[in-house]
């Protein structure tokens, strides 16, 4: 809907900035043209709504985007402080696998010291006890089921039974551990090598020699392990005392049995089996998470929140040139820290390597904590100043956002219902005031406010045909004033002073009406005085003065009547005056004027002659009107 200004309907467009309208003596300001668009103002209201929620969705976005961007921030956090967390849990494993496998390496030194010291030890007792003599023909071997003590066994130092009896003395309660020794072919049965773990135990030290074997073996929920050394025959007396026993003899340097070391390892075989078995497991898994995350900071990728790897976020990396420097350090460091750990894995416990491994591995990992510390600074730095920008930046686009919108509400408010209503409230006010040339100038506006001006200028309209209706009649009712106040008596028609009009001059002039339109409608011009419709509704008006005497005719006016009103309106001479409306309604105000006037000679103006005036003015007015139109056709 465009609604102009208000406008008389001659006047061309008016703006309120440089130009105003004249209305009579004031000058009133009219309101620049404003073009809307052209829907209801339903639509209206649901456009606007549509438009702020459009906006709202928006912002929303940009805090949803905001909201996102901060816990991804979070989150980095997060997985950097772990890191210090995770260098921690890779000392402490490594750590802790080598101390629980220190327990085993613990045993097996004992092994190894108690089986160097029973062979320094057999060979001392052989070189100073006397060899045995062999026993007579039909004797047992001594060491036989039943037998009599050979006279020669009490000098038998180095024999087994007499070794493991003083090792267990010195050895066993402190250590609690059992040691015994078993033959392939012994002197006495009863340490024969019968048990399928020995025997087991005895292939592997022939494929492994210089080794020691150790398998766990649980007894009565009790965890035991058990050390087998290999018995070497390297001692020429024992292999002699062989000899002159009657014993089977081994071959030089062969294998004359197995040294069995029996330790009580823990009272719970659970317990016993964890420690015995450490895992690196929780070493590994931190080791990768933390190369994975830092891989993740620096170059971009995903990483994972938790150890099991169930969550898993995303980062574009920190592109920031002190945290990339932090992070190339720590790469550094943790490739260190790990070199350290493969080397305390591979130290003998309690060797020199293995104690400059333990102490290098704690100092790096205290380095590699204090780097990861310092990183997770830098970022929460990088961070701090990168959300108070973003605040910022929300708020001032937060706080314009709103304006815009407010703004724009405003303009649109404005142009769609307040300048209209504004222009509409001036338009009636206006027309209030009398001035009925107001209009609102419209181009087919659909909403409420385009009805209501339609409205309003379809009111103007028909206010203004009245009022012009009201005034041309007034205009013909002052112009019969006017003549009648100006024509002397007997100025038209009559026989003399005194007496009625006679009908002849109305009905020449009437006749004379029919003639020219007659002429006119057949294009007969004789160059006679053009048809003047004004000056014969004047001469209709003045014999109208002295009316007042003519004998009234009521009926319809027939053929050769003699009254007067149907000589003035005689068919035959007025024929070409009937296609006329005015023409009938003429005659029948002519009666009723009549009928008035002789009422109110005889004494009675129950009926005025107002009434009937006006009729019959007006329907000359008209008639001649329509004879002008019809003439000019």
């Amino acid at each position: 809907m465009t609604y102009r200004t208000l406008l008389p309907r001659n006047e061309a467009d008016i703006s309120l900035k440089s130009r105003t309208v004249n209305y009579g003596p004031r000058e009133t300001p009219i309101p620049e043209a404003i073009v809307l668009i052209r829907f209801t103002i339903k639509a209206k209201s649901i456009l606007v709504l549509t438009l702020v929620g459009v906006v709202a969705l928006a912002t929303s976005g940009a805090m949803v985007r905001f909201l996102e961007r901060t816990k991804t921030d979070t989150d980095v956090v997060v997985a950097l402080a772990r890191q210090r967390v995770l260098t921690q849990t890779m000392a402490k494993s490594a750590l802790g696998y080598v101390m629980a496998k220190s327990g085993y390496q613990t045993m097996e030194q004992k092994v190894r010291f108690l089986d160097g010291y029973i062979t320094r030890m057999r060979e001392e007792l052989a070189r100073r006890a006397p060899l045995p003599a062999p026993p007579a023909p039909g004797q047992p071997l001594p060491s036989a089921p039943g037998a009599s003590p050979h006279p020669g066994a009490a000098g038998m130092g180095a024999a087994p039974d007499a070794v493991t009896q003083a090792i267990n003395r010195a050895f066993g309660q402190d250590w609690q551990a059992s040691f015994s020794i078993l033959g392939v072919a012994p002197l006495n049965p009863a340490a024969a090598i019968v048990d399928p773990r020995d025997l087991e135990a005895l292939a592997w030290l022939r494929e492994n020699p210089g080794r020691i074997r150790g398998v766990p073996d649980r007894e009565a929920g009790e965890l035991f392990l058990r050390f087998y050394a290999v018995d070497q025959a390297t001692d020429p007396s024992c292999l002699e005392c062989h000899r002159r026993l009657g014993g089977r003899l081994p071959e030089p340097g062969g294998i004359m049995g197995l040294r069995l070391y029996l330790f009580r390892f823990s009272g719970e075989v659970a317990l016993g089996k964890a420690e015995l078995e450490p895992s690196l497991i929780e070493y590994y898994q931190a080791r990768d998470l933390f190369r994975t995350t830092l891989q993740a900071m620096r170059q971009g990728g995903d990483f994972s929140l938790d150890p099991p790897e169930e969550s898993i976020a995303h980062t574009a990396g920190i592109p920031e040139a002190d945290a990339q420097s932090k992070m190339g350090e720590i790469e550094e460091q943790f490739a260190r820290f790990t070199e350290m750990v493969q080397t305390i894995f591979g130290a003998d416990l309690g060797s020199a390597a293995y104690l400059q491994a333990r102490e290098g591995l704690l100092e790096q990992s205290g380095q590699l904590k204090r780097l990861s510390e310092e990183l997770v600074a830098i970022y929460a730095r990088i961070t701090h100043e990168n959300k108070s920008r973003q605040v910022l930046w929300a708020t001032a686009a937060t706080i314009g956002t709103v304006f815009l919108v407010i703004l724009a509400a405003a303009i649109f408010m404005n142009h769609s219902v307040l300048t209209p209503l504004s222009v509409l409230r001036q338009a009636l006010e206006l027309m209030a005031n009398g001035d009925l040339r107001a209009r609102i100038r419209w181009d087919g506006s659909r909403d409420e406010i385009g009805q209501i001006g339609l409205g309003v200028n379809r009111l103007a309209d028909h206010l203004g045909e009245i009022v012009l209706r009201l005034r041309g009649e007034s205009a013909s009712l002052n112009a019969a004033v006017r003549v009648m106040r100006q024509v002397p008596e007997g100025e038209e028609g009559g026989d003399g002073p005194g007496r009625g009009p006679s009908p002849e001059p109305l009905m020449a002039v009437i006749a004379r009406v029919g003639a020219e339109l007659e002429r006119v409608r057949q294009g007969l011009t004789t160059g006679s005085a053009p048809f003047d419709p004004e000056r014969l509704k004047l001469v209709h008006l003045r014999w109208l003065l002295r009316s007042e005497r003519v004998p009234a005719c009521h009926e319809e006016p027939q053929a050769g009547e003699t009254c007067p009103c149907g000589a003035w309106f005689a068919p035959e001479e007025l024929g070409h005056l009937e296609p006329l409306p005015g023409y009938r309604e003429l005659f029948h105000h002519h009666r009723r004027w009549r009928r008035a006037v002789e009422g109110s000679s005889h004494g009675d103006p129950g009926e005025g002659l107002d009434a009937p005036c006006r009729e019959l003015l007006a329907g000359i007015d008209r008639f001649y009107r329509e004879a002008e139109l019809l003439s000019g056709s």
